[in-house]
Parts: C-alpha cells; structure tokens; sequence
C-alpha cells in the first residue's frame, strides 16, 4: 500500500504587486498485489488487473513463474526532511514575505518589476507491505522564487534567484542580499567597443560550459 497525503500555498506577486493565492490538497491512495500470478493495481480510480500472458511492460518471460519478495521491517535514515512548524505557516505570512522583496528590491531600483512567488509545500508518504515493512516520512519546504526586470532606454536587466529551506527562515534575505548587489551594479551601463573580448565565467556562470550543444 502506497499513500500520499499533501498541501501546498503558492503566493504569487507581479509587477511588484499581489497576483494570486492558490491552496490545493491531493491525498492518493493506491494498492498493489500480485493474485495467481497476474499484477493487480488498485487506487482512486477503478481496478485495473494485468495478465502475465499479455507481457506488460517490464515482464520478461522465463518459464517459470515470478516470485516477488516484499522487503520487511525497515528503519529509515535518520534525516531531517521536515519541520513540523512549517505546517502552522499561514498564507498571510508568505505574502508578508513577498511584500517584504518587493519592498527591499524597489527602494534599490524604483524602476524595477519584482516577480515573487512564496510557496509552502508539506508531503507525507506512506508505506506498508504485507512482509512488516511500515514507513511514514513527512517532507517539507518552503520556496521563494524572484525575478527581476528593469527597461532604461534600449538596456534590458533580467536577474532571478531562488531559496529553498524546511522551515520559515531568513534563507531568502540570501536570494534579496544578491539581487540588491546585482542592481546596484547595472546603476551604471558598461561600454564596449566592438571586436574580440576576453569572457569571464562567475561559479554559478560556469556550469554553462558542461551543457549539450546543438
């Protein structure tokens, strides 16, 4: 048995102003077992059984039957992937957040669009199996999401960040510390003559040089 309980809170904000709040809850349920030798799936929707004789994706034929062994009692790792506190962060709290970037990164630059979305995300899976294994893991987070865009004349700034953390925190001054530094450095446009010019790669740039090219 596989279960899947979670919510989630996304605050949006654009064009330095509050957009939307969006609440959802999914909880799944879903059974799987293995009757005669045929592969039985049951969840929210109808029942759905697969013979073995029609090859399923995934079965390989080996003249004898399959035999499956549920693993037993487990003990999961000892991480911390969840802080229960983040359950009682309530929306007015995230669009407070929200206001708060927007705030910091309009007194650098009044010209600036600050795009912001705040969302709280709590999960909690759990499995069983008739061999004993019983595991409840709960997962958390909260991330704040910025984009930046600013017009003067023919100069465009297009700048984001991102934070992530397991509870409500100061993770996100990080992502408004590093996009102020960026806007107050473009106060002032460089200009280059044309012809061959030397390229710097920051260490957050550089990972541009291990992509694919097509």
């Amino acid at each position: 048995m596989f279960g899947v309980q979670a919510e989630s809170t996304l605050v949006s904000f654009e064009a330095n102003e509050l957009k939307s709040v969006e609440m959802e809850e999914t909880d799944g349920l879903a059974l799987r077992a293995v009757i005669g030798g045929d592969w039985a799936l049951r969840s929210d929707g109808p029942t759905r059984v697969t013979r073995t004789d029609r090859q399923p994706d995934g079965f390989c034929p080996s003249g004898r039957q399959n035999t499956i062994i549920f693993p037993g009692a487990l003990r999961p790792p000892p991480l911390r992937t969840c802080d229960p506190s983040l359950a009682q962060v309530q929306a007015s709290q995230l669009i407070a957040i929200g206001r708060e970037i927007v705030h910091a990164l309009t007194d650098i630059d009044r010209n600036a669009s600050v795009h912001v979305d705040v969302q709280k995300s709590i999960e909690r899976v759990t499995l069983r199996n008739t061999a004993g294994a019983e595991i409840d893991e709960d997962f958390g987070s909260l991330i704040v999401g910025v984009a930046v865009e600013r017009v003067r004349g023919r100069d465009v700034l297009i700048l984001g960040d991102e934070s992530e953390s397991l509870s409500l925190d100061d993770t996100y001054h990080q992502v408004v510390e590093r996009l102020g530094r960026h806007l107050r450095m473009a106060r002032r446009s460089a200009r280059i003559r044309s012809g061959h010019m030397p390229v710097l790669f920051s260490p957050a740039g550089a990972a541009v040089l291990t992509l694919p090219s097509f």
